[in-house]
């Protein structure tokens, strides 16, 4: 199987081994049998990024299973970074590959400029001062991309663009996924505001988490995709005194032990719809 996603499937704080997906690898392997996880995450992405990334590259792979790992700044991400479209019947499409190239010409000017400095390579690896000055800047170039994308949609273009984009991506991938026979899954990965509180509902990121998932319980009841909301059990979990499930406000990471319950979580959606697609093989033997 592979799991599409952002930093929080990449392992962003953590070892190759302590990531999410390969923990989960090694529960499934405990429990169910063989099994290969794919760690398909790209640090920094959307849903849009995402659902391309399994469209052009991770399909090759020809996955069984393909988990889409949400989290609450996708919606942003989609926003600043325009790869989807909403057209005049309201449905969402990928744009065309020359707007695509055309936004990605914009946005890495600064980086080809950066990293034509003399000595980029070895600063790049030895220091954290530059990586952090990385960072920062790429930080404030999606700002900027997401303040102008959010002035242009309106004062509600997060419920009227962010939204609809986010539903109409799922919907794309999930076509995709099921033409090549596989199943997509979808989890929804709370942020460290909506499991250490009580958090205000005034808070942006409690208050649209909210929102994504009722957009996701939506379209996935109507499109037939397992979906699991993980923030009720890691609030529960990150009330009992646990060890940290996230690094700090600065840099709000799952930590090992994060990644591990959210593994945990997610192992028995996986293990369901395993023995959903066993079972319908047995009914239906000239099938698979």
């Amino acid at each position: 199987m592979a799991v599409i996603g952002d930093s929080f499937t990449f392992g962003w704080g953590a070892n190759d081994d302590e990531t999410y997906p390969s923990q989960l690898e090694r529960l499934l392997n405990s429990k169910y049998g063989p099994t290969e996880v794919l760690n398909a995450g790209v640090c920094g992405t959307g849903t849009g990024n995402e659902a391309l990334w399994y469209d052009l590259w991770v399909s090759r792979f020809h996955p069984n299973l393909v988990i889409l790992t949400v989290v609450p700044n996708d919606t942003d991400d989609d926003l600043a970074r325009p790869l989807f479209s909403i057209d005049s019947s309201g449905g969402v499409r990928p744009k065309s590959a020359m707007q695509v190239e055309q936004f990605q010409s914009q946005t890495l000017t600064a980086r080809r400029l950066i990293t034509r400095l003399p000595g980029y390579d070895y600063l790049t690896e030895n220091s954290e001062l530059l990586n952090l000055f990385r960072r920062t800047m790429s930080a404030l170039i999606r700002r900027r991309h997401l303040k102008d994308s959010r002035a242009s949609a309106g004062p509600s273009g997060f419920e009227t663009v962010g939204l609809r984009l986010l539903g109409g991506e799922v919907e794309w991938l999930d076509k995709q996924v099921r033409s090549s026979g596989a199943q997509l899954l979808v989890v929804f990965v709370p942020f460290r505001e909506s499991v250490y509180g009580p958090a205000p509902k005034t808070n942006p990121v409690v208050s649209e988490s909210g929102a994504m998932v009722e957009t996701l319980t939506r379209v996935c009841a109507q499109y037939n995709i397992p979906f699991r909301d993980l923030t009720p059990a890691m609030r529960s979990a990150g009330a009992d005194g646990q060890p940290a499930l996230y690094y700090t406000k600065y840099d709000a990471h799952p930590t090992p032990v994060g990644y591990r319950l959210i593994a945990d979580l997610v192992s028995p959606l996986v293990v369901d719809e395993l023995h959903s697609r066993a079972q319908s093989s047995v009914d239906s033997p000239g099938v698979k």
